[in-house]
């Protein structure tokens, strides 16, 4: 099971609503819900007090279908857990939500929510606002069944590979760092999740805690941050030195079957009090056997992808660069991606993280007509900055990455639609 991306959850209107629901919910909220194999994501949730919603006619069109389908209310108890109630079997119902739930994490991150969901009875009209609001469940009655969420969300090699396979530089996580070593004990030295999958750090907490239980001693936590070139910096209270000496030994014994875990070499832990920042800490002589993993969205991924681009390819192309925002260049090739959905998908990071491509992002396409030549095509009405761009990245990281020197001497292109196309100049050699 592969985790969608960073914006797991966030797919279409109906996975945010549901996610904002789990991520919002409070002590005192009322939902109705539907639980229907057929829709996707497969469960809804709609507040009571926000009109009569979608459900009761998607309840009605299901069973006109000769579909069975589960409905009622939710209620968010006091410590912010979730009570379905419904008029069917509690128990069978938890196996169903459950089953739903391991398979829907990948898409929906915020189901690692429903863990340690309870199922009671319902005895009122869902659709009568004023009942759901009054309505609580007779307390004897509600079931809850542990067991059916040990394996919804665990705190393993396995989880961290999975979020740190879908890091991307601009991102942010939270994280918990084990003081020593906690793999002898049956735990893991890292728990990381991505804020914009956790952001009220539920799902961390649910981790950290079952790391515990299973072993893990003392630990500090903060925020990490994924930089530009792709390595994880960790900001936190109490970290020290022998905690980075411990996870690159475990990092060692691991990343040949969890390759993601390579994400972490060179990684810094930059200790904090205070408000202001006392050590950072790096040593690249710890990572000596491990191979630093070629991190998507970087400088690194645009030369490696410029350099194995072959005669007669292509590339979904976009760069920025400004006074005030460093210059960047992404591509993707188009044999992988012939309708540029997945690079599309990627623009909104990157908008979101040069703050100024707003004014300045140009998108086109790069092709190699030949061995030594290179050609950028856009539409872009103002294309001419792109020369200024390429240079000011040149200047930047062709030391770094002497592969960008193949973009010295590219021709720039405007194709205008229902225009014969007009060169717009050359990147100076």
């Amino acid at each position: 099971m592969t985790y969608e991306g960073i914006d797991a959850g966030r797919q279409t209107p109906a996975h945010q609503q549901l996610s904002r629901a789990l991520w919002l919910r409070k002590h005192g909220d009322v939902f109705r819900f539907l639980l229907d194999p057929a829709s996707e994501p497969a469960l809804t949730l709609e507040r009571i007090d926000q009109g009569a919603g979608t459900i009761p006619t998607r309840v009605s069109e299901a069973r006109a279908q000769g579909r069975t389908v589960d409905n009622g209310l939710v209620l968010v108890d006091e410590a912010d857990g979730l009570i379905f109630c419904t008029t069917v079997d509690a128990k069978d119902f938890l196996h169903r939500l459950s089953a739903w739930a391991h398979q829907a994490i990948a898409a929906v991150p915020a189901v690692g929510l429903l863990i340690d969901a309870g199922a009671g009875p319902l005895t009122v009209d869902p659709t009568d606002d004023v009942a759901a609001r009054a309505y609580l469940p007779d307390g004897e009655k509600v079931v809850y069944d542990t067991t059916l969420w040990d394996n919804l969300l665990v705190p393993d090699v396995a989880t961290l590979a999975t979020a740190l396979a879908v890091a991307r530089p601009g991102e942010r996580m939270w994280f918990w760092l084990a003081a020593d070593e906690t793999e002898a004990a049956g735990g893991v030295p890292l728990i990381l999740q991505p804020i914009a999958w956790d952001p009220n750090h539920d799902r961390t907490d649910w981790l950290v805690n079952m790391n515990t239980n299973r072993g893990a001693g003392e630990g500090s936590s903060g925020t990490a941050k994924i930089c530009d070139n792709g390595k994880i910096q960790f900001l936190g209270v109490g970290l020290h030195r022998a905690m980075l000496e411990h996870l690159a030994g475990w990092v060692a014994r691991h990343h040949a079957d969890y390759p993601a875990l390579a994400r972490l070499v060179d990684c810094q832990l930059v200790a904090s009090a205070a408000g202001r920042v006392d050590e950072i800490m790096a040593d690249a002589t710890m990572w000596s056997g491990v191979t630093a993993d070629l991190v998507p969205e970087t400088i690194g991924a645009t030369a490696a992808a410029l350099e194995s681009l072959p005669v007669g390819a292509q590339c979904w192309f976009w760069i920025t660069g400004s006074p005030t925002d460093p210059p960047f260049l992404h591509l993707v090739p188009t044999g992988e991606d012939p309708e540029g959905n997945a690079f599309q998908a990627t623009l909104p990071r990157l908008y979101q993280r040069f703050a100024e491509s707003y004014q300045d992002a140009i998108v086109g396409v790069m092709s190699r007509p030949t061995a030594n030549r290179l050609l950028f095509s856009s539409q872009d009405k103002n294309l001419q900055r792109i020369l200024i761009q390429v240079q000011a990245l040149l200047d930047c990281y062709s030391s770094e990455f002497p592969s960008l020197l193949g973009l010295a001497g590219a021709t720039v292109v405007q194709a205008a639609e229902g225009e014969q196309p007009r060169v717009v100049g050359t990147i100076p050699v």
